[in-house]
């Protein structure tokens, strides 16, 4: 029987004892497992399930008479719950940070899953669940075209490691690699970063913090072996450190720009960064703002076109007037004939 056996037959547990005053004994939850597929399973084993749940859910027993009727005592009974595996609590986490650029509609909608899903993680700090929000982290995405897929198999296996705290062995297919190779990680986050998902995590004895794409995973296990952490390890610590960005310097920049009127709104709305500041200069905006020198930012200039000059630093204006003019020489001739059909 494995890990996943036991959390599918527990959960189910949990969501079939009904909220008091009404009663369900050992003898109907084990027909109702048996029915779920739980071929073999006795009812002693669901004996035990129940009591060792009550450690963790307001589940008891009433003891007037035989055989026992289990109910649920207290609120939160998991029929009024979002009913979240431990991958799609990642999706729903992932899905509130994002929240502010839903429409407001569908935000509207989702917010009692997500006040009753944080509602379950307070109810007792000790479960796995409750170092969801300190795990998983979803940084902007600009990136057009649908990114690519990850196992189902490899998402569970990563969620259960991380929440539990439990080594995880993987076969990983480098960008440069044309085989797999086997490696044990002890997870410290989850990013997903443009689409993208990168386990944050140490790989065998060794104290360097390194990124494993999801999609690269080929498979993916949870171990028994506990994971090692890395002494004050923050994830959003790391992530503002720039980990996630290519760098093009060490440090941050200032930038100063000019924004045509009709696009500098949306510079206005969504700043670079909260020192931003802006100033009117003709019939154009002038922004001044300092921000890490990355490949993102870089991207986002190229992407403004005629809209955006920059100012200042003199060494990125240079580098952004030689990719132009660079860009430019392919335009210079008529595009190539492809093959005739």
């Amino acid at each position: 029987m494995t890990r996943g056996d036991t959390i599918d037959r527990q959960w189910r547990i949990v969501r079939a004892i009904p909220v008091a005053p009404r009663r369900m004994t050992t003898t109907e939850l084990h027909r109702i497992l048996i029915d779920a597929g739980h071929v073999g399973l006795t009812p002693r084993t669901v004996q035990r399930d129940v009591e060792a749940l009550q450690e963790l859910f307001p589940i008891r027993a009433d003891r007037r008479s035989k055989p026992y009727g289990w109910y649920w005592s207290g609120g939160g009974h998991p029929d009024s719950q979002p009913r979240l595996s431990d991958a799609q609590a990642v999706a729903f986490f992932m899905l509130e940070q994002q929240a502010g650029q839903l429409p407001p509609a569908v935000e509207r909608h989702l917010r009692p899953y997500f006040v009753e899903a944080r509602g379950i993680l307070a109810q007792d700090p000790a479960r796995p669940f409750a170092r969801w929000p300190q795990l998983v982290r979803t940084l902007a995405s600009r990136r057009p075209g649908r990114p690519p897929s990850v196992p189902e198999s490899v998402m569970q296996a990563v969620c259960e490691a991380l929440f539990q705290r439990r080594e995880l062995k993987i076969r990983y297919r480098g960008a440069t690699r044309s085989e797999a190779m086997e490696q044990t990680l002890h997870p410290l986050g989850l990013v997903s970063v443009q689409g993208l998902y990168y386990l944050v995590a140490l790989a065998w004895d060794y104290e360097d913090i390194r990124h494993y794409a999801l999609h690269r995973m080929t498979t993916a296990s949870v171990e028994t072996g506990l994971a090692r952490t890395l002494p004050g390890f923050d994830l959003d610590s790391h992530i503002r450190s720039g980990a996630f960005t290519i760098p093009f310097s060490d440090r941050a920049i200032t930038l100063v720009f000019l924004m045509a009127r009709e696009m500098a709104v949306y510079v206005r709305e969504a700043p670079l960064a909260l020192n931003q500041r802006e100033s009117a200069e003709g019939d154009r905006v002038r922004f001044e703002v300092k921000v890490p020198d990355g490949i993102g930012l870089r991207t986002w200039m190229l992407s403004q076109g005629e809209a955006i000059e920059i100012l200042k630093p003199k060494a990125l204006r240079q580098w952004i007037a030689r990719t132009l003019a660079q860009a430019q020489t392919h335009y210079d001739q008529p595009a190539p004939k492809g093959p005739s059909r």
